[in-house]
């Protein structure tokens, strides 16, 4: 599976919106996300700050991103 990065976007975030990373926890690496669907990993930490900038997700300190807390 190549996905370009609007795709590899809406994947993503369809993933988090059905709960499949629970909040809190570190998601897969923007190098992790390009492995597992084929994208470069540019495209995905570009997906993930995307995610960032929509308020789904935050950086954690470094370089990880985990699942915003939902209230």
């Amino acid at each position: 599976m190549n996905l370009q990065k609007h795709e590899l976007y809406q994947v993503v975030r369809e993933d988090l919106l059905a709960g499949k990373y629970p909040e809190d926890e570190a998601l897969p690496s923007g190098r992790q996300l390009a492995a597992t669907y084929g994208a470069n990993k540019d495209c995905a930490n570009g997906v993930l700050a995307a995610l960032e900038a929509e308020g789904l997700i935050r950086r954690d300190g470094g370089k990880r991103y985990s699942v915003r807390r939902h209230r």
